[in-house]
C-alpha cells in the first residue's frame, strides 16, 4: 500500500487574526553578509523561542515588486534560507516566513522588503541586499486551527500521480509551481481529494500550493522521479 504522508497546513501567509494562546513572537530576519546581486542569504533568529528545534518548520515566500512569485521553499529545523533569482538590483524583494512549532504552541509571521542599498566608506562603497526595516514577528493563527487542518499527499517522490486528500473540509484550489517560481499548473475545484498527474513533466523538485476553502495553505515540495 502507498505511503501517505500526513502534512499539518500551518501556512497561512495571508491571515492576520491574533490568537491569544500563543507566546509572543520574537526575533527577526537579517540578511547574511556577503550577499551578491542574484543571490541571498537569509538568517533566521526566531529560532532560540522555539523548541524543540527539529519540529520548527519555516515557509518562505519570496515575490517580485508586481506580486509574482519568485521562490517557494519549505524548510525544517534551520534557520537559514539562500536562494537565487534573477531580479535587477532596482527591484524590491518582498519576504514572506511562517515559523510554525506545535510543540512551542507558535505560529509567527515574518514579512519585510529588501532592498539593494549601499554602504559608503572613505575610499570605497560596498553593496548588498538589505531589509527596509528588521522584520518583527506577529501571531497569525491559533494553534487549534493549525491541528484542525490536516492532509495526505502522496505518493512523495512520484513517477506519475500524486493524491491529495483533505481530512476535514474540501480542497478550493491546487497550483503547481517550477523551482523558479513559474507557475505551470492550477485548478479550481470543491472537493476532499484530487489526483494530480505528473506524467508529462519532467523529473526534479516542484512546488505544489493546496489552498482548502477557508483560504489556508500551505506549499510542499514534491519530487518527480
Amino acid at each position: 500500500m502507498k505511503k501517505r504522508i500526513a502534512l499539518i497546513i500551518a501556512v497561512v501567509l495571508g491571515f492576520s487574526q491574533i490568537s491569544k494562546a500563543q507566546t509572543d513572537c520574537q526575533g527577526s530576519l537579517t540578511v547574511n553578509v556577503g550577499s551578491i546581486p542574484d543571490k541571498i542569504s537569509i538568517f533566521h533568529s526566531g529560532f532560540y523561542f522555539a523548541f524543540p528545534e527539529e519540529q520548527n518548520n519555516i515557509v518562505w515566500e519570496v515575490t517580485n515588486s508586481l506580486g509574482e512569485v519568485i521562490v517557494l521553499d519549505t524548510i525544517v529545523g534551520d534557520q537559514h534560507f539562500t536562494f537565487n533569482h534573477n531580479l535587477a538590483t532596482s527591484d524590491t524583494i518582498h519576504i514572506k516566513s511562517l515559523l510554525t512549532n506545535l510543540s512551542a504552541n507558535i505560529a509567527c509571521l515574518f514579512e519585510g522588503n529588501l532592498y539593494w542599498k549601499e554602504t559608503k566608506y572613505p575610499t570605497f562603497s560596498i553593496w548588498n541586499w538589505a531589509f527596509v526595516n528588521s522584520p518583527v514577528g506577529s501571531n497569525v493563527l491559533d494553534i487549534e486551527n493549525i491541528n484542525g487542518f490536516m492532509a495526505n499527499i502522496y505518493p512523495n517522490p512520484t513517477n506519475d500521480i500524486v493524491n491529495i486528500i483533505l481530512e476535514k473540509g474540501s480542497l478550493k484550489k491546487i497550483e503547481l509551481y517550477s523551482l523558479t517560481g513559474t507557475l505551470l499548473f492550477n485548478k479550481e475545484l470543491k472537493s476532499e481529494k484530487y489526483a494530480l498527474d505528473l506524467s508529462d513533466y519532467n523529473s526534479g523538485i516542484y512546488y505544489l500550493k493546496v489552498i482548502n476553502q477557508d483560504n489556508n495553505l500551505v506549499y510542499t515540495r514534491i519530487l518527480k522521479i
